[in-house]
C-alpha cells in the first residue's frame, strides 16, 4: 500500500485535533489591487478585483494586519510592505500605499464541528464567504469595528474568501474564529507532514471526482 495513503488517518486526525484547539489556515494567499480612485463599498472592490490582475501578491500567516499595532491608529498611507509586517518577506509585485486598495484572501481553513463564531474586524468594509456561503459582511465604509456571526458549516477543511477594502484614513483587518486569530500551520512540520497533507487533500478530491462520475 502507498505509504502516503496509509498515513492519511494520522494526517486527518492531526488536523481534526488542531481544529478543536484553534482555527488553522492552509495555503492562504493574499492579493492586492491599487486603485487610483476612492472606494466606497465591497462592490467597488469586487469590480476592481474582477477587472484585472492584482498589483501585489503575498503568503498569509494570519489575517491580522497591521500586527502588534492598534488598528485604530494605523494610517492608510502606510506602505503595503509595512502593513504586512513579517508576511512582507513573501511580497511580489508592486509596493504601494494601502490607501484606496482592495485585498482578496483565498485559501482553506480547518473548522471544528458544530457552531463557530466568525469575527472580522476592519476599517473599511469586508465580505467573508466560506464554502460558497456568505457568512458575514459590512459592505460600506466604517471606522475600525468588528462584525461577528455564528454559523454551523460542518467541521473539517473549508475553502474561504475574504474581500477587504481600504479607502482613506485609518486602516486594519483581522479574521478570528471563536475569538482566536486564524493562523497558518507551523512552517516546520514533522518530516513529510506537508507531503502527506497534500496527498490527503488530493485523495479527498479524487474521491469527490469519482463519486461525481458514478452519479
Amino acid at each position: 500500500m502507498n505509504k502516503s495513503i496509509a498515513a492519511l488517518p494520522f494526517v486527518f486526525a492531526s488536523l481534526a485535533n488542531a481544529a478543536s484547539a484553534a482555527p488553522i489556515l492552509l495555503d492562504v494567499k493574499g492579493q492586492v489591487w491599487d486603485s487610483d480612485r476612492s472606494l466606497s463599498s465591497v462592490d467597488d472592490a469586487l469590480r476592481l478585483i474582477n477587472t484585472r490582475a492584482s498589483d501585489a501578491q503575498f503568503d498569509v500567516s494570519a489575517i491580522d494586519y497591521p500586527r502588534g499595532l492598534d488598528q485604530q491608529k494605523q494610517r492608510s498611507g502606510v506602505l503595503l510592505s509595512d502593513f504586512l509586517d513579517d508576511d512582507a518577506a513573501s511580497l511580489t509585485g508592486k509596493d504601494f500605499s494601502v490607501e484606496t486598495s482592495a485585498f482578496l484572501f483565498t485559501g482553506m481553513i480547518n473548522l471544528s464541528a458544530g457552531e463557530n463564531l466568525f469575527t472580522v474586524a476592519s476599517d473599511d468594509g469586508f465580505e467573508l464567504t466560506i464554502d460558497d456561503v456568505l457568512v458575514s459582511q459590512h459592505r460600506g465604509r466604517r471606522g475600525f469595528r468588528s462584525t461577528s456571526k455564528t454559523a454551523d458549516l460542518g467541521g473539517g477543511l473549508k475553502a474561504f474568501t475574504l474581500v477587504f477594502f481600504e479607502n482613506r484614513g485609518r486602516t486594519g483587518v483581522e479574521f478570528l474564529v471563536n475569538r482566536e486569530v486564524a493562523t497558518a500551520m507551523a512552517q516546520t512540520p514533522a518530516p513529510g507532514g506537508l507531503a502527506l497533507m497534500g496527498a490527503g487533500m488530493a485523495f479527498l478530491a479524487a474521491r469527490r471526482i469519482r463519486k461525481g462520475r458514478a452519479a
